[in-house]
């Protein structure tokens, strides 16, 4: 579920990350200072601190700024997540939200567990990890009264991205397609 997990201070100016599309679902949370993400387009926006930002996998994006800037981050990419994340994620390929100082406080506590139990190998990863994607996916969404009607995904198309996703997370395994659907409930 987590591919990669990762905190500190950023020198994006000095050591910029190039645009590039992501395998997973990124989401990385400024703490403080300042940076530009740099958009697949050419074209780039200042990055300020208490933002999230959440980056679906076909969105072609990196980091720069000045060489003087420094900021704080936490970054964290997931293979997969939950409706209506994806749907509303897919229309721009990306999300920002700024955040309180509780907010931000409530999700350090969060992602630090998560951290411990990735770096640890513990059985509670995946419950730590879910946990995390639930309160990110929870803090960039509107609330739920403004969420457009009518375009969150149909049964359906939910059973195939459950499939799809499940096969991601296992195919290491060598899953049969019978393996895939006992995990989300169908037949074969």
């Amino acid at each position: 579920m987590i591919l990669y997990w990762n905190q500190g201070k950023r020198w994006y100016g000095k050591n910029p990350v190039p645009v590039y599309r992501r395998v997973g679902w990124e989401f990385q949370f400024f703490l403080s200072g300042s940076c530009l993400l740099l958009k697949g387009d050419g074209s780039t926006e200042p990055v300020k601190k208490r933002t999230l930002w959440v980056f679906s996998p076909s969105v072609a994006h990196g980091w720069g700024g000045d060489s003087k800037s420094e900021c704080e981050i936490r970054v964290v990419h997931f293979s997969r997540v939950r409706e209506p994340l994806g749907v509303l994620c897919s229309r721009n390929g990306m999300l920002c939200k700024e955040l309180t100082e509780d907010q931000m406080g409530f999700l350090e506590v969060i992602f630090q567990k998560t951290g411990n139990a990735y770096r640890e190998r513990s059985v509670l990863l995946d419950l730590h990890a879910e946990r995390l994607l639930i309160e990110l996916s929870l803090m960039v969404l509107p609330e739920e009264h403004t969420l457009p009607k009518g375009e969150l995904l149909a049964w359906e198309e939910q059973i195939v991205g459950g499939a799809i996703s499940y096969f991601r997370d296992h195919m290491h395994e060598g899953i049969s397609i019978e393996d895939v659907a006992k995990a989300v409930f169908v037949s074969p």
